[in-house]
């Protein structure tokens, strides 16, 4: 399993990756945030499937483009995060992604 963790370096997204790298069955965590590199100062994490991934939310086609690429972790409940969930749920039940959220 793939999953794609917004927000990957705020404190609910470092709590995120701790319990995702050390889940067997995700093989790829990609930790999408706006300053990724950090993830390297987090000692306690295990970062051998972890990907760090800049992402600026507000950015629909990079946000869009992140997203094909694994399951969604949302850490926060911003309103950011809430539209990138509209966007995927709809993208889910309808069969197409919808941008203009």
């Amino acid at each position: 399993m793939n999953v794609l963790v917004l927000g990957g370096c705020g404190i609910q997204g470092k709590g995120a990756l701790f319990d995702l790298s050390k889940n067997p069955s995700v093989d790829r965590i990609i930790c999408a945030d706006l300053d990724p590199e950090s993830i390297h100062s987090m000692n306690y994490i295990q970062h051998d499937r972890i990907i760090p991934a800049y992402l600026n939310a507000q950015d629909k086609p990079t946000t869009v483009s992140l997203m094909k690429h694994g399951d969604i972790y949302p850490p926060l409940m911003f309103s950011a995060e809430l539209k990138i969930l509209r966007r995927r749920w709809t993208a889910k039940f309808s069969g197409r992604l919808d941008t203009s959220v």
